[in-house]
């Protein structure tokens, strides 16, 4: 039976971000104690429980509960009569709103999706923001400015706007920026700048869907889909149609060149952060062991002279048998080859999500060309605000134990 906080099935999901509610529980949820803007799967911080979080906090599981136990006393508790037809519809009724909170108010509409693309591409976050409470839309807000100058290089974003200076880069951020201050401050300007980069959004979803009505047709030439935001300049649009159309072909021979990496052997400084992790894995080694070894001895003061002893004992070893073979053996092996071959790489990848293990911080990345999935770190990297930031960065060879962060970019 489980017993704490747990979040609930959330709001408006896209990309594993949502609202989603939270509540304690005693082996069922019973009470809503917060929200939480999830980010990702470890990632999200605190906003104030609203009415609609905390009436589909109940929706999506009680209501559903609650109707079908009005279902099960009504067809074996009453007779027929006035009284069982009530129980039956006002069950019927909430299994209803059960369900209509699951399919109505759980994923995002497609037009938000296709606006929280565009958000997501900008910075790490794609909840719109009036869904979001003024603090944090203002602190998003700033975020988002920081990441528009360290990005782009743009300390005046309206400028760009104004004089149609919009290209495939530069179009995610403008134009959630716009839709940020349209909504921090609904001002005449602001809902000019918001309505002129909103029709550039619309273009660039035409064009998305005429794309995909010809898809499957063969052309000898280029992509007839060509959408122009300014003469002379470059465009989101047309940049997504000639990706299309205009791939250049590659041999496997220069695909096998690019993705390999060159290699040069660490300090003795950089190898002691590699003995580090390795340690660090050998107590956690230690304490699943430990965990083992007291189960059986407990197991053992319970069930001594039964005959199911030997078998709890035979499964309790294979249980920590495939533990130990999964999860650290292969880890480990890694980390002993980058000690007897201490060399490291330089990659540059960008950051998908964070966890944290103890004193291990495990960088998940996007798909790369160094087919590299997570990286190994100290716990210091986890609060760096590193998600969805392109890192410049030297790792060891075997195990991918992060040596050194180079650089940061938005």
């Amino acid at each position: 039976m489980r017993i704490g906080i747990i979040h609930m099935p959330g709001r408006h999901t896209y990309n594993r971000q949502s609202i989603q509610p939270k509540f304690f529980t005693l082996g069922f949820p019973l009470f809503p104690t917060g929200c939480t803007y999830r980010v990702s799967d470890n990632l999200g911080f605190d906003i104030p429980l609203t009415k609609k979080d905390f009436y589909h906090g109940f929706a999506k599981i009680h209501l559903g509960v609650l109707g079908l136990i009005g279902l099960v006393v009504a067809n074996n508790v009453f007779s027929q009569g006035p009284t069982k037809i009530v129980i039956t519809v006002l069950s019927l009724l909430l299994i209803g709103l059960c369900i209509h909170s699951w399919v109505s108010h759980s994923s995002a509409k497609p037009d938000e999706s296709f606006r929280r693309r565009v958000f997501g591409k900008a910075f790490g976050y794609n909840m719109p923001p009036e869904y979001l409470p003024e603090k944090i839309q203002k602190t998003l807000h700033s975020e988002l400015y920081k990441t528009c100058l360290g990005k782009l290089g743009i300390a005046d974003w309206k400028k760009e706007v104004k004089d149609d200076n919009i290209t495939e880069e530069n179009f995610p951020i403008l134009y959630t920026l716009s839709y940020y201050d349209n909504v921090l401050n609904p001002s005449p300007a602001h809902k000019e700048l918001y309505e002129l980069m909103e029709s550039r959004l619309t273009i660039l979803k035409n064009s998305r869907t005429k794309r995909k009505e010809n898809k499957g047709i063969k052309s000898s030439g280029t992509s007839s889909v060509q959408v122009k935001f300014s003469p002379g300049k470059s465009n989101p649009v047309a940049s997504e149609a000639l990706k299309v159309s205009s791939v250049s072909h590659i041999t496997p021979e220069q695909v096998k060149e690019t993705s390999q990496p060159s290699y040069t052997q660490m300090t003795r400084k950089e190898l002691i952060k590699v003995h580090d992790v390795k340690s660090t894995m050998i107590t956690q080694m230690w304490l699943v062991l430990g965990f083992f070894v007291f189960a059986l001895v407990i197991g053992s003061i319970f069930m001594a002279g039964s005959g199911a002893l030997l078998w709890v004992i035979l499964i309790c070893i294979i249980i920590m048998g495939g533990i130990f073979t999964v999860v650290f053996v292969p880890d480990f092996l890694k980390l002993q080859k980058d000690i007897g071959d201490p060399y490291k790489m330089r990659v540059k990848v960008r950051v998908k999500d964070l966890q944290l293990d103890g004193k291990t911080a495990y960088l998940i990345l996007r798909p790369n060309k160094y087919r590299i999935k997570h990286l190994r770190a100290s716990s210091q990297y986890y609060n760096q605000g590193l998600l969805n930031k392109e890192i410049d960065i030297e790792v060891s060879k075997y195990s991918h134990t992060l040596i050194a962060m180079l650089d940061v970019k938005y």
